[in-house]
């Protein structure tokens, strides 16, 4: 007998920023794997309400999967069905509940996918608004980096500005060149309509915290659209595999896979069993 811990804990790396809508409900601060069971908890201490854990915490508990209609269905193409939709191979195969949960969590993939691409999106375009209206910058769509140094100086020109800063990295780069550093200066300098000047240093820190949540919520686009991709390899494994032991067993199936569900001190307890 042997056991598999359950690839969920990919999913409750995915937290939702607070100034955003929640797409799982429930932030985890914790999450780790405790002998053979996944235990998730809460910020406040109760049990994490994520999406694959609310649908296992429904009805799931202590519950055997029950096998369903099994057809003829090769390895081939029931790990092809899945990895184009984690958990139609399983489907096709009879596993039902095998199928919901990974239709469940890759439907809640694609919504963390769009809500965190939605996020940053309009993060963007309140952080290039704000520089306008607080740091004098004129107009909005300019390049990343230009809105990076806008966040590192309080100016472009001045002391402490960023074009001093430009002038100390010619001179490290090229003294004793004067004609280099000149040229290095003039194409690194903001000056005119690239200028900038921050009215107070609380505007400027605000303008770092719009620009951070940005970045966050393209950073967590990124990490959904991993998990998407590692849900369809897992599915594409499980459904070859199971595929293969209808196939040893003359269509019936080999054994099935257990999901025991309960509470611990602060936390909720999923565990996973398969027997080959």
């Amino acid at each position: 007998m042997k056991r598999i811990t359950a690839f969920l804990i990919a999913l409750s790396m995915i937290s939702v920023p607070a100034a955003g809508a929640s797409v799982f409900g429930t932030v985890f601060e914790e999450c780790r794997v405790n002998g053979f069971a996944l235990q998730l908890e809460g910020e406040d201490g109760s049990a994490g309400a994520g999406f694959a854990a609310g649908l296992l915490a429904e009805g799931l508990g202590d519950w055997h999967e029950t096998p369903g209609v099994s057809t003829a269905y090769s390895p081939a193409k029931a790990g092809a069905a899945s990895f184009l939709l984690p958990g139609l191979g399983q489907l096709k195969l009879g596993r039902n509940l095998r199928s919901k949960i990974y239709f469940g969590l890759e439907g809640a993939a694609w919504i963390a996918i769009g809500s965190f691409l939605w996020q940053g999106y309009a993060r963007k375009n309140a952080y290039e608004d704000y520089a306008v209206t607080f740091a004098c910058v004129k107009g909005t769509g300019y390049l990343d980096d230009y809105y990076r140094d806008i966040g590192d100086y309080m100016n472009n020109d001045g002391p402490g500005g960023y074009n001093e800063a430009v002038r100390r990295e010619a001179r490290d780069l090229y003294y004793p060149d004067i004609e280099a550093m000149e040229a290095y200066y003039n194409v690194n300098k903001y000056t005119d309509s690239m200028g900038w000047q921050w009215r107070s240093e609380r505007a400027f820190e605000n303008y770092g915290v719009l620009r951070s949540g940005s970045r966050s919520s393209y950073r967590r686009a990124l990490y959904s659209a991993v998990f998407a991709l590692a849900l369809r390899v897992v599915s594409t494994v499980d459904a070859v595999r199971l595929a293969r032991g209808e196939d040893r067993s003359g269509g019936k199936h080999e054994s099935d896979v257990s999901f025991d569900l309960g509470r611990r001190s602060g936390g909720l307890s999923i565990s996973f069993k398969k027997s080959f």
